[in-house]
């Protein structure tokens, strides 16, 4: 005769425990191997996110004799002593060291919005190089040493004539986003929904310069 269970014991954990097994053993099958192609394609933000997407990897096509896992499910032990390794090792335990490789892969995926906001950044450093290239040609026009010091005009020149050249490589390297209207002397960021247009004050002597060289 088959004894019933003993005070204060758990008949159901043998059945527990097998459940547990199989789950166990279907994360390390199917969950995990998906999981891992899916850090090289997908961000996941914080640690719930991927815990989401581990339980809905899980769920998929289960079997008929399994019962689908919940995502608090998964964040506990036994389940996330499996799974948490495999976060941490991409992400690490510091939130700021996560950030820092994000914004590394941003920047060499190179897609249309990572080109705007790195051409932005460009437009920014040239407009300041641009101010400060103005501010020395005018004093060097001021100043009779410089006039009479070539090497130092010719120095200022190749500083221009360079920086002319970044600015015509990044319009050529981001096609569409910045336009050139050399007819009204206006460069235009097309990345902004207002299109908005660098100050004349500025573009002067981009087209200026580009006047004398094809004169």
């Amino acid at each position: 005769m088959t004894k019933g269970a003993k005070k204060g014991e758990n008949r159901f954990k043998t059945s527990q425990e097998a459940r547990i097994q199989a789950r166990l053993q279907r994360i390390q099958e199917i969950v995990i191997p998906k999981m891992k192609s899916y850090l090289d394609l997908i961000h996941f933000k914080n640690k719930t996110k991927f815990q989401e997407m581990c339980a809905e990897v899980f769920n998929e096509d289960l079997p008929v004799n399994m019962k689908v896992i919940s995502r608090r499910t998964i964040a506990n032990s036994p389940y996330w002593n499996e799974l948490g390794p495999i976060y941490y090792l991409h992400y690490g335990d510091d939130q700021h060291s996560d950030l820092d490789k994000i914004k590394a892969k941003a920047l060499n995926s190179f897609s249309d919005m990572e080109k705007r906001e790195e051409l932005e950044r460009e437009i920014s450093n040239l407009t300041l190089q641009n101010e400060a290239l103005i501010k020395a040609i005018g004093e060097a026009k001021l100043s009779s040493t410089s006039i009479e010091n070539s090497n130092s005009l010719q120095e200022l020149k190749q500083d221009l004539d360079d920086l002319i050249c970044v600015i015509d490589f990044l319009v050529k390297a981001t096609e569409g986003i910045v336009v050139i209207d050399k007819e009204n002397n206006t460069i235009i960021n097309m990345a902004d929904d207002l299109h908005g247009k660098l100050p004349s004050q500025f573009a002067k002597t981009y087209f200026k310069h580009i006047g004398n060289v094809n004169d």
